[in-house]
């Protein structure tokens, strides 16, 4: 049960390790934990008001590789961009107090009871929903103003709100960037905090991008990716270096492509030869008569 409570602070005497710009995900990660909660939502969990784990919850988290495919392959083959969708409602003061708020005994006992009987998946997603509250608390953002009585809390910029905002819906609906995506809207936070809140389901993103790729490329000959949209797709996985791993990826099909090419208009060329060698002009079957 204690998988739900507030992450313990680390001892003051281990510095911060830097954060990796694209970390993969950990041995201990549990993918299966860490896909109920994406198709779920952080704030079930931190309000404890999830009553049941149904079918349909186990069925979407199995599926969200296929999602990530379903929705990478139509931004690739769409020409124009979807109507900005409105955002979910949000109360900041409810949120921070959901963040920072300690769960009582009562609460985590609700909320593993969500699982019925599978009591070891449940400690696996109070892990993961531990970490993610603790991230967001991190991000949480305060604004503090010195008076003469002493530093007085006030309300942070709208411009820092809205930032915490974009990343509570990130942890609420991980699979909603890609809607971000098809409105051609995607921003870098965005993409970061999808792989430091759900390092297992970002991992999908560039090998699908690959695969999506050299989809389209088979079934359309000569297709180049707009520029945009190449953009976007390198946001997404955090890969906007041309020398990263995408146009390294891409390098090597064009390359494969090549050599097939290549080794048809040579076997093209052996059939040639061995049909000129065997045949003769006119002018020659008239000498030999």
């Amino acid at each position: 049960m204690a998988a739900f409570a507030p992450a313990a602070p680390p001892p003051a005497a281990a510095p911060p390790a830097p954060p990796a710009a694209a970390p993969a995900p950990t041995p201990e990660a549990n993918p299966q934990a860490e896909a109920i909660v994406a198709v779920i939502g952080i704030e079930p969990f931190l309000a404890h008001s999830l009553r049941q784990v149904t079918k349909a919850h186990y069925k979407a988290a199995g599926g969200i590789p296929e999602r990530i495919d379903r929705e990478i392959y139509r931004f690739i083959n769409r020409d124009d961009r979807e109507p900005p969708s409105e955002l979910p409602p949000f109360d900041f003061d409810a949120v921070a107090e959901l963040v920072t708020r300690a769960p009582t005994a009562e609460d985590i006992e609700a909320t593993i009871a969500a699982f019925g009987p599978n009591d070891e998946l449940a400690l696996a997603v109070g892990g993961v929903v531990t970490r993610l509250k603790d991230q967001l608390s991190q991000r949480l953002p305060r604004a503090v103003r010195d008076t003469l009585a002493g530093p007085v809390s006030s309300r942070p910029p709208g411009s820092d709100i809205a930032r915490f905002r974009r990343a509570w819906n990130v942890a609420n609906d991980p699979l909603h960037l890609l809607a971000e995506l098809q409105e051609f809207a995607l921003s870098r936070d965005q993409a970061q905090a999808l792989v430091d809140f759900y390092p297992t389901v970002a991992a999908h993103l560039g090998p699908s991008v690959q695969t999506q790729l050299a989809r389209k490329m088979a079934v359309q000959q000569g297709y180049e990716l707009p520029r945009l949209k190449d953009l976007l797709l390198r946001i997404l996985t955090q890969q906007e270096d041309a020398m990263l791993v995408l146009g390294k990826a891409m390098q090597a099909i064009y390359a494969e492509e090549a050599q097939a090419r290549q080794a048809n208009a040579a076997r093209v060329a052996s059939r040639r030869g061995v049909s000129a060698s065997t045949e003769s002009t006119a002018a020659q079957r008239v000498d030999q008569a």
